[in-house]
């Protein structure tokens, strides 16, 4: 089941280092989500990157705030998915429901997806939870 607050994100437009609140990347949409539904503050990383198909950047500021968080197996909403995009980590988006995603991309903006349907699933780096819910 998909919770009723996600309808906000819905639909918002993608933009390039986008941080809200009406236009996001995928980074700027999962930091913007943790910090008003769960009271999570995570690091900016616009600086790490130049544009959103940095291959370089991107991947490193990955790499670093994976510091912050553990992989799990057992996806929860609120956890963050982490997706390869030309064979690196490049992608991520918020666990809305065990199996669905909060996430936006170019020429699409913000909506819900499967990352278990067949564009996805090969490309799962894997799920992290913050820090603070990983007991």
């Amino acid at each position: 089941m998909i919770p009723a607050w996600v309808g906000k994100y819905v639909g918002s437009d993608f933009a390039s280092h986008g941080r809200g609140p009406d236009e996001f990347d995928c980074w700027g949409l999962v930091r913007w989500v943790l910090l008003r539904e769960y009271g999570i503050e995570a690091p900016d990383f616009g600086e790490e990157y130049e544009h959103p198909t940095d291959a370089e950047g991107i991947p490193k500021a990955i790499e670093t705030g994976k510091a912050g968080w553990c992989r799990v197996s057992d996806a929860r909403e609120g956890d963050v998915v982490v997706l390869n995009v030309y064979g690196k980590p490049m992608h991520c988006g918020v666990v809305v429901s065990p199996g669905f995603m909060l996430h936006t991309r170019r020429g699409v903006g913000s909506c819900v997806e499967s990352y278990e349907r067949p564009l996805w699933k090969p490309r799962l780096e894997g799920v992290y939870r913050h820090r603070a819910r990983c007991n």
